[in-house]
């Protein structure tokens, strides 16, 4: 549900933007379903889930330290 829901926020955003943009709530709505997903994976012990969703949350988790740390400086994310 996470996942699907990050979409949603992502087209809003889009809508009251008046152009493309990723929020930061998308990232922590797609690092949630990774790690969902994630811990499924390991519950049923599948290594292809395992690894796909570890790189997943790594890639999700820089994206939200870059946008925070770029948070002064023109970024093209929304902070909502």
């Amino acid at each position: 549900l996470l996942v699907y829901v990050r979409f949603l926020v992502q087209f809003m955003s889009g809508v009251r933007g008046g152009r493309g943009v990723i929020p930061i709530v998308f990232w922590f709505f797609s690092m949630g379903g990774g790690l969902m997903t994630l811990v499924y994976g390991i519950a049923k012990r599948e290594p292809v889930i395992i690894i796909g969703q570890s790189l997943a949350t790594i890639i999700y988790i820089r994206n939200i330290m870059l946008i925070v740390k770029n948070r002064g400086s023109a970024s093209k994310t929304l902070d909502r």
